[in-house]
């Protein structure tokens, strides 16, 4: 892509990529995001939502919030207008 002379500026992937030293490497500029499930994952995986009851809850809701279309479009709009 660099050889190009491709604009990349922002790339999707999960928290664990061999991907990412590279992209800050060859596009510093290049936003680097979270995939929404590897995201809502390591918080399941930190708030051990399979065996703890504690806060099933809250991750319920929090999963409603990071899928829902409505928000999305909202987050979306407001790094438009940035």
């Amino acid at each position: 892509m660099k050889t190009f002379n491709y604009p990349l500026q922002i790339v999707l992937c999960d928290d664990r990529s061999p991907l990412i030293p590279a992209l800050k490497h060859y596009y510093p500029k290049a936003l680097v995001q979270l995939c929404q499930n590897h995201y809502v994952e390591n918080i399941r995986q930190l708030l051990h939502i399979r065996t703890d009851p504690t806060h099933q809850k809250f991750f319920t809701l929090l999963q409603k919030r990071v899928f829902d279309p409505d928000v999305s479009l909202r987050v979306r709009n407001l790094r438009l207008h940035e």
